[in-house]
């Protein structure tokens, strides 16, 4: 039954692999009245689940969680990550419901209490843009911290601040390298499998009660920032290191004095 129905909302979805490439379009350009009001959510929303996030980067028992979690992913286990995952987007949810309700409203375009494959894009097309951003400061953010923890605490605050800016440098590439890791992934074939993670029930439709409980969480079902910050911390480990030979230099100099 599954097969049949993602079979004819194939064929009615078209490709929208370059959602990425045009994201500036999308956020720049004059767009409806009911997307302009999405944007005003949204940004609303994901300012919300970033200060969640910022106050869990802060933690230090996170933090080590995190880099526990990079090193299974590197080694093929991505469980640590999924968990870790769950358990923030359980907190998130639980804080934006209200903000979840009125997208759906909003997207329910013809009011008969479900989300059309259609409808789920035009919120995408919105969403993603912004959630990119999002991601891009949420990783940077996380991985600087990850780094600058390692760093020895004799050095006092003033020095680590300036050793962590050098450190920054290693992270300039990271919406480029986000760019490369999700080209191409959001095609036709996403948005089916977005629909059905939300799909609780599986009755081939997604209620409101179902979209305000699955959507943050199965917006992740191509990737999650968790897996993506493993991906990325592999690629950026040569410029790190770069970056930290640079760190300890200074480090040995101000030891030294």
């Amino acid at each position: 039954r599954f097969e049949a129905a993602t079979e004819k909302k194939r064929s009615k979805t078209e490709d929208l692999s370059g959602i990425w490439l045009n994201s500036c379009f999308v956020m720049g350009c004059a767009c409806s009245g009911r997307d302009a009001q999405g944007q005003k959510i949204l940004k609303k929303m994901l300012s919300n689940v970033e200060s969640v996030c910022m106050a869990k980067i802060s933690d230090e028992k996170y933090l080590l969680q995190c880099l526990e979690a990079n090193f299974a992913a590197m080694k093929g286990d991505m469980g640590p990550t999924r968990a870790l995952n769950d358990e923030l987007n359980k907190a998130i949810v639980e804080n934006e419901k209200g903000n979840l309700a009125e997208l759906w409203e909003l997207y329910d375009v013809d009011k008969n209490g479900q989300l059309t494959i259609d409808e789920i894009k035009d919120l995408m097309a919105v969403y993603l843009p912004a959630y990119k951003k999002f991601m891009e400061n949420l990783i940077t953010n996380l991985l600087i911290g990850q780094v600058s923890r390692t760093l020895p605490a004799e050095i006092g605050p003033d020095k680590k601040a300036q050793i962590v800016k050098s450190i920054k440098k290693a992270f300039r590439s990271v919406p480029e390298l986000i760019d490369q890791e999700l080209k191409g992934q959001m095609d036709d074939e996403y948005f089916i499998k977005l629909e059905k993670e939300m799909d609780v029930n599986e009755d081939n439709r997604v209620e409101k009660k179902e979209f305000i409980a699955k959507f943050l969480g199965s917006v992740e079902v191509a990737y999650d920032h968790h897996e993506l910050q493993s991906k990325l911390m592999q690629k950026l480990q040569p410029e790190i290191s770069k970056q930290m030979q640079v760190a300890a230099h200074e480090i040995m100099g101000h030891l030294s004095q």
